[in-house]
């Protein structure tokens, strides 16, 4: 059942008037009441099958007044309505028969959707020669129970009568009746492929074998084929592949077509291959041999003819001629062979076999004859014997063709007889023997002499030697005398014996020899010359050198020079002269020396060590000095090393002025070399602390000191890349906390926390004395990206912590143990409903018993909208940590990033949104809360907080910070000072107003430029605000820098420029800072420590006393001097010493008088001048050094015929 709101319908309200204009128009003379009624709204029911409903009775549900009302209904309860509406009057009748009626409305609802019946699916065959089906169908009906037939519209498919693709299409109808109730149907139409694809095969082929093959290389077309519904699929399903070799005979080849249906058609053709060529046969060569021995002919056998042919089968016959191994006699025979392939195919060949003669006869000498020569003759009378001879046929003669007859004189030597035997064929042979007559009678020597001695000739290892001419004789002419060995006669013999050996040889070779010794003996001494005497430099760090090659000594002799030596020990000699002696000595004996000497040069020079630059502050109790020690040391490589040093300006007994004081010292060794070094002393004035003395030396006792000097720097311990050191500090009192978010304490990007406490007897000093993290701090939780202290307890941010969810975030609770000075994990808090996503612990803040924590990703109030969890000590149980509120603006919207910045100050929060957008895109905007706002304990919103003139981009709210009566608000991406310079805003509580918070100031800094980013940091407490501009230039690129404003009878100035002394282009110095009293803490979380980039660093910067008696800054005539000012003595004092940017001159002149102060280079030039006028008593000029370069320069004071020259130290 539907109802319906009152005055929806109009005859509802003309029904509920009728009972008012009935008052109007009745007189009031009835004393019973008269009843009333008031029909129910009107009713909706829903309409059955029949589109009617039997209609309920509704007189229960009338509001009535009167005596004993009794309600009745029209039409009666039961009674069947149809569609549409019905009115239906209720009367109420009381007990005197008064009446009241009313008329509802009553609206049956049709709500059963029509009946609508699709045709069945079909499947239909392709038509032919197309891919498609033309399909016929009707459209069904939709009966309806109120509408009587709703009129269906296909929804899906194509119309009746189309080409139906191949496939399963689906054709879709739905009817809507008149009250929009609808219904659908669907049916199918299958369209199938059942036509087999056309394939027709080639023509038979019939061809010849290839050259030399059984077979035929074959091509043909491939067959054509084509199907109605794309491109069939052609196979080859018989026989070999197409440009196959195919084999003598027939081959059939058959081919497969099938389409994408699985219809097939094949078709065959034959190929035949016929055998024509004739086969090939060789014969082997004709054969010529020689008769067999001792006969006329010879068996010869012959290899088979070779013979092949293109189809196996072939056979071989001899058709004339021998066999092979057959008796073939002398002459010529001819064989003749024929083949037959298997196809009837033949060729023949033929060769000859010559039997030739080639059987010489025999002949038979006799044997060699040997004979001594007759006695003194040259020769020997020799008988022989006749040769015999044979052959295989008659008619063989022989004669003597060589040689000498028997019984001839044969001379001494070899006479060979040859002898011929010829047989009839011409074929002959011969037969030969030596007669040898040998000489064997020796030669006689005619002059044989005896040994020979001879001493050398000068200069030689030797001496000539002549002796007659050797002669012999002999029995047969041609003796020959010969030289064998030794030397010959008028030769150079070598020292030593030489056995001379001479021979006599006749013709026969005969032979006689002659031998003798010439002796010559050496007497002569060698001589040598040293190697070139030697000047070496020592070895590095030694008082010696290495000589690892003293030369090679040249030494000759007539003879040759058998050793050579020196007498060197070793190959390390000392610095001055060493003599080598070098001796030579020949193979007799003899002997000469020479000397080498070995000159040492000392060329290293001494080495000094003088110390570091000295920093040191001046004694309070001394006139504007410090003692300072120092030492310098030196050493050498050999012994007798002094140090001699000067200092400039001199010292007073150790005792140095502010400024800047040179040490100079040279180290001289033995030999003079020298080496030289120098530091510097630099004292620079003490701050200046409450205690009655003039500290800072600048003749102001206990003055304020507005200049915020960097007080100490800190590096965290065991620090490595990416650690991001100072990413989050906070400070207060003694103790401060600095966070590393990416050092890899549990994991990579676990992050640390770093606690750090000064030195109460020197406040300026502050070390590390604990790290802070939690066993249950995982890889990328980055714990310490936000931190925050508060006397003893401190609280650090993990917004990527995973316990609710990736990266929901968890905030850790510290405490200090005051007894033992130690830390202690106390509470890990997290939202109570914390999910995925949250970043809870962005941002922290801890008060007395309060913390606030930021979860700039929370999306209660849309995606990133972001919110503030704040949680109190004791809640929950004692000293527990439990939620008592979560924070969000009245007007968060998604992306506002509400939370990313918050501080807690007692009863008040600010929480930063700075991407807001009411100003503008990502204006941004600042939410100030209080407790008891709205309620007790309430922490409800007291004001929203916007620039004046926010703009799109600025965000406003990027950092915030609260003190008492005080806010400031950071918009980082400002452009007053240029793209992205960036600004910061004050609110003062009773600015514009009581309890207005309105805007009191905008600060932008002095020498913003683009891109500064000044206001991404801010803080404030008491009287002193700062800003970070992290990407301010001062020290290099985006090195950072922080402002410092001080309010001064209710006025804010811009006091100080921070940055460090020592940074660096990208450190990022001021990307979080901290603010207690008068101590400044700045984070460089991208500072480069000993090569470990972005290691990170912190910054402390201190002011001193809180007093009204300052330095003058302008020009000295607009300054009157005070008596109490003036003094009798001519001063110039400097600070800070070294300086950076601003040099304050505090200037005493006794009595009025020109003066003049001027600074100079190191070189003597005029490069500034600070002052010339009139000066009279104490007075301070600042310099403002900006521009000019990193170095020493000279402060020039004249007045009163008085000159004054101090140095001073500008750095960067």
């Amino acid at each position: 059942m539907r109802t319906l709101t009152q005055f929806q319908s109009p005859m509802y309200r003309k029904i509920w008037l009728m009972p008012l204009l009935f008052l109007c128009m009745t007189a009031f003379t009835v004393i019973q009441a008269q009843p009333t009624i008031t029909c129910p709204a009107p009713q909706s029911i829903d309409a059955d099958n029949d589109c009617e409903v039997a209609l309920p009775d509704f007189t229960s549900l009338a509001v009535t007044t009167g005596n004993d009302v009794t309600v009745s209904q029209s039409p009666v309860p039961g009674t069947l309505i149809g569609f549409g509406q019905t009115l239906v009057t209720l009367t109420a009748t009381d007990s005197a028969g008064a009446t009241a009626s009313c008329v509802m409305e009553v609206y049956v609802v049709d709500v059963t959707p029509p009946i609508v019946t699709c045709p069945p699916s079909v499947t239909l065959n392709t038509d032919p020669n197309t891919c498609t089906a033309v399909a016929m169908f009707i459209c069904p009906v939709a009966p309806d129970n109120c509408s009587g037939s709703a009129n269906p519209e296909q929804i899906l498919g194509l119309p009746s009568g189309s080409a139906f693709p191949l496939g399963v299409n689906v054709v879709g109808f739905q009817a809507t009746d008149a009250s929009g109730n609808s219904a659908s149907c669907t049916f199918t139409i299958t369209v199938e492929d059942n036509d087999p694809p056309y394939l027709s095969c080639p023509f038979n082929i019939v061809t010849n074998t290839d050259p030399g093959l059984c077979s035929a290389v074959v091509n043909w077309s491939n067959p054509t084929t084509h199907d109605n519904c794309g491109v069939p699929t052609l196979i080859q399903t018989g026989g070999l592949p197409n440009g196959s070799a195919f084999p003598k005979g027939v081959s059939v080849i058959s081919y497969q077509s099938t389409d994408d249906a699985g219809n097939s058609t094949t078709c065959s053709f034959s190929i035949t291959v016929n055998d024509n060529e004739l086969p090939v046969i060789t014969c082997p060569a004709n054969i010529t041999v020689g008769n067999a021995l001792n006969q006329c002919g010879a068996n010869v056998a012959y290899p088979a003819p070779t013979f092949s042919d293109n189809c196996p089968g072939a056979t071989i016959v001899l058709v004339s001629g021998l066999p092979s191994g057959a008796f073939f006699p002398v002459g010529t025979t001819t064989n003749v062979w024929r083949v037959t392939d298997a196809s009837g195919n033949t060729a023949t060949c033929s060769f000859t076999v010559t039997v030739n003669d080639v059987q010489p006869p025999t002949i038979t000498c006799p044997a060699n004859i040997v004979r001594n020569n007759d006695p003194n003759q040259c020769g020997a009378i020799v008988t022989y014997p006749t040769p015999t001879f044979s052959d295989n046929c008659p008619g063989v003669t022989i004669q003597q063709i060589a040689g000498l007859p028997s019984g001839s004189f044969f001379p001494v030597g070899t006479t060979t007889n040859i002898f011929k035997a010829t047989d009839a064929a011409g074929n002959m042979s011969t037969c030969s023997f030596n007669v040898t007559v040998n000489d064997v009678q020796p030669p006689v020597f005619n002059n044989c002499p005896g040994n020979i001695m001879k001493v050398n000739d000068p200069g030689v290892c030797g001496a000539v030697v002549t002796w007659p001419k050797i002669t012999a004789s002999d029995n047969c002419p041609g003796v020959v005398v010969t030289f064998v060995s030794g030397m010959a006669s008028g030769s150079l013999f070598n020292v030593g014996i030489t056995t001379v050996i001479y021979k006599a040889t006749d013709a026969s070779g005969n032979m006689a020899t002659c031998s003798f010794n010439v002796i010559v003996t050496d007497n002569e001494d060698p001589s040598i010359t040293c190697p070139n005497n030697i000047v070496k430099n020592n070895d590095i760090n030694k008082c010696s050198a290495t000589v690892a090659f003293l030369g090679t000594a040249s030494a000759t002799d007539n003879c040759g020079v058998t050793n050579v030596t020196n007498n060197a020990t070793g190959n390390v000699y000392p610095v001055g002269v060493t003599t080598i002696t070098w001796t030579a000595v020949d193979a007799a004996g003899n002997a000469a020396t020479c000397q080498q000497t070995i000159t040492v040069n000392d060329v290293q020079p001494p080495q000094i060590n003088c110390p570091g630059d000295i920093y040191a502050v001046n004694d309070p109790n001394l006139p504007c000095q410090a003692e300072v020690d120092y030492d310098i040391t030196a050493s050498d490589n050999c012994p007798g090393v002094t140090i001699e040093s000067s200092e400039w300006p001199p010292s007073e007994n150790g005792f140095f002025s502010i400024g800047t004081t040179t040490v100079m010292a040279t180290a001289t060794d033995a030999a003079g070399n020298q080496t030289m070094c120098k530091f510097c002393i630099h004292v620079e004035p003490a701050p200046e602390i409450c205690n009655g003395l003039d500290d800072d030396c600048d003749g102001l006792v206990d003055e304020s000191d507005d200049a915020w000097r960097q007080a100490d720097k800190q590096l965290v311990n065991n620090g490595q890349t990416g650690d991001f050191y100072g990413a989050s500090v906070a400070v207060q009192g003694s103790y401060a906390v600095v966070g590393a978010k990416n050092a890899d304490g549990n994991g990579a990007n676990s992050g640390l926390a770093y606690v750090l406490q000064n030195n109460d007897s020197d406040p300026d000093n502050w070390e590390q004395i604990a790290v802070l993290q939690a066993s249950d701090v995982e890889a990328d939780d980055l714990f310490g990206s936000s931190v925050s202290v508060h006397s003893n307890l401190i609280i650090v941010g993990a917004p990527m912590d995973d316990d609710l969810g990736s990266n929901s975030g968890a905030a850790y609770i510290f405490a200090r143990n005051t007894s033992n000075n130690t830390w202690n994990l106390v509470k890990k808090i997290k939202a109570n409903d914390g999910i995925a996503g949250d970043n809870f612990g962005a941002a922290v803040s801890v008060k007395g018993d309060k913390v606030l924590v930021g979860a700039s990703m929370n999306d209660e109030k849309g995606l990133n909208a972001g919110a503030a969890y704040l949680f109190a000590k004791n809640q929950g149980g004692t000293d527990n940590w439990g939620q008592i509120a979560k924070i969000t603006a009245t007007d968060t919207e998604a992306g506002d990033m509400f939370g990313a910045s918050l501080q807690l100050d007692t009863d008040f929060a600010i929480v930063g949104a700075a991407l807001e957008d009411e100003k503008g895109v990502n204006a941004g905007s600042a939410y100030l809360f209080g407790k008891d706002q709205g309620g007790a304990d309430t922490w409800g919103q007291v004001k929203k907080l916007t620039a004046n003139d926010g703009a799109s981009f600025d965000n406003f709210g990027i950092s915030v910070g609260i003190d008492a009566s005080t806010v400031i608000v950071g918009a980082h991406q400002n452009d007053d000072k240029g793209s992205n310079s960036g600004s910061a805003y004050i609110f003062e509580r009773n600015a514009g107003g009581a309890d207005n918070w309105g805007q009191a100031l905008k600060m932008l800094a002095e020498d913003g430029t683009a891109n500064d980013q000044f206001g991404f940091t801010v803080a404030i407490d008491g009287d002193f605000a700062v800003a970070g501009a992290r990407f301010d230039n001062h020290k290099g690129t985006n090195s950072g820098a922080a402002y410092v404003w001080e309010r001064q009878s209710g006025v804010w100035e811009q006091v100080a420029k921070l940055y460090d002394t020592q940074g660096d282009k990208n450190d990022q110095f001021g990307s979080a800072l901290s603010i207690y009293n008068r101590t400044i803490l700045v984070g460089a979380l991208r500072d480069d420590v000993a090569g470990k980039t972005d290691q990170g660093s912190v910054n402390f910067f201190v002011a001193g006393c809180d007093d009204d008696d300052k330095p003058f800054i302008g020009n000295p005539a607009d300054n009157p001097v005070s008596d109490d000012k003036k003094s009798a003595v001519f001063e110039v004092k400097t600070y800070p010493q070294p300086f950076s940017d601003v040099l304050n001159i505090e200037v005493n002149i006794p009595a009025a008088a020109n003066a003049r102060v001027v600074v100079w280079n190191v070189y003597g030039q005029e490069v500034v001048t600070i002052y010339n006028g009139a000066l009279e008593g104490k007075t301070t000029l600042r310099w403002n050094a900006e521009g000019f370069p990193t170095g020493t320069y000279y402060l020039r004071v004249e007045a009163n015929n008085e000159t004054e020259v101090k140095s001073i130290l500008l750095v960067r």
